[in-house]
């Protein structure tokens, strides 16, 4: 079993750089020359594959594989993705679960803390060790793309991206595993009407009550013990749903959502469930990083749709970093992509970064050498600092 643990500790900083093209949802099985794909749920193609995207972020907000949306305030730890026919992954001799691993952040707030990822038939073993990143192996990849940390699973074309703004991105490729996942993510059915699936395989419209089926036992927590079950898992402990009235405190960063400052996103994305979930992250989440969570999904989401906003320099109120540094969105911009259907040949390479105050900083990467299809343009990385 190869098994990768990761904390989410990393002291980042939010991105504005995206793809700058529009995206357009496509129905399975459409192809279109984009090279893009959507992070809010939804498949969408590039010129040799789609994808779908299951989105965590903040103090429990879920957006499945179909985009249906939900929040959840689970302590335990729980399964977040999982094959569920096995037949065609068991071709490539590897079965996966994704994990997630939820801890008080508040009084009324969980976070995500931690996630593993347990993918099998593989010789290496990367199990809370420390690696160096970028991390390089025959069947996976650890980097660092920007604010996110990514593991990329080669053999399933598969990609886990996290943040320390409690933030996890699972991408996994429409011809492996379109109506082959269950748990929290959803079924990739292309239906929202399904994703609320319990573990025998009943559909239900509460999506939390979904969200605790999928439950493992945790005997680090008194109440996350799983009692083997017949139908649905039952914990000692159930989570309870959030509060449907309104919060009594209000947040100068989550006005910012309705201000001039994201007017230009308004028409592109209704930011009135981002200006709900950070509302309700400010008034009972202790973690800083989690305040700020919905500001930064909304401006990398309106990021994709071509509009970049420049927001960090209105939080004043929030500080990152007690290091004299600045955050640079060119640096995100530092990408080495190509989008192959075959395997491609990699390599770590650095290069220099220029801070406004003359200083240097070394940035590496992991460039892409070769790429395996033909026809197919790997994008350099650009240039200026």
């Amino acid at each position: 079993y190869l098994v990768f643990t990761f904390l989410l500790l990393y002291a980042t900083n939010e991105s504005c750089a995206g793809n700058r093209t529009n995206n357009y949802k496509k129905s399975h099985g459409d192809t279109q020359h984009l090279g893009t794909h959507s992070s809010r749920g939804q498949w969408s193609c590039t010129s040799t594959e789609c994808y779908g995207t299951c989105t965590v972020y903040g103090s429990g907000y879920y957006a499945t594989f179909d985009n249906r949306l939900y929040d959840f305030e689970g302590n335990c730890e729980y399964i977040l993705a999982q094959v569920r026919n096995k037949s065609e992954i068991k071709k490539r001799n590897a079965n996966f679960t994704i994990y997630v691993s939820n801890d008080n952040c508040g009084t009324k707030a969980s976070c995500p803390r931690r996630i593993i990822i347990n993918f099998e038939d593989q010789s290496a073993l990367v199990n809370g060790q420390p690696v160096a990143i970028p991390y390089i192996h025959n069947e996976f990849v650890i980097n660092n793309k920007g604010q996110y940390k990514e593991l990329y699973i080669k053999q399933l074309n598969a990609s886990i991206m996290f943040s320390a703004n409690e933030e996890i991105f699972v991408t996994l490729p429409y011809k492996l595993f379109a109506n082959n996942t269950r748990g929290q993510c959803g079924t990739c059915t292309n239906n929202k009407q399904d994703d609320c699936m319990l573990p025998d395989g009943t559909v239900i419209k509460d999506c939390v009550r979904m969200a605790d089926s999928w439950a493992v036992t945790d005997t680090s927590k008194p109440g996350c013990i799983v009692n083997k079950p017949t139908t649905a898992p039952k914990l000692t402990t159930i989570p309870t749903k959030r509060p449907t009235t309104k919060p009594i405190c209000t947040s100068p960063l989550c006005n910012l959502l309705n201000s001039t400052l994201f007017q230009a996103c308004h028409s592109k994305i209704d930011p009135s469930e981002f200006i709900k979930a950070c509302t309700y992250d400010n008034c009972f989440s202790d973690n800083p990083l989690v305040k700020c969570s919905s500001l930064q999904r909304y401006s990398r989401l309106c990021s994709e749709k071509g509009i970049c906003i420049d927001w960090r320099k209105n939080t004043p109120i929030i500080h990152f970093f007690s290091l004299p540094s600045r955050y640079s969105s060119a640096t995100n911009e530092i990408s080495h992509t190509c989008n192959c259907c075959r395997d491609t040949e990699t390599s770590s390479k650095s290069t220099m970064l220029l801070c406004q105050d003359g200083n240097q900083i070394s940035y590496t990467y992991t460039s892409i050498d070769q790429c395996g299809c033909m026809g197919t343009t790997c994008g350099l990385p650009k240039s200026q600092p």
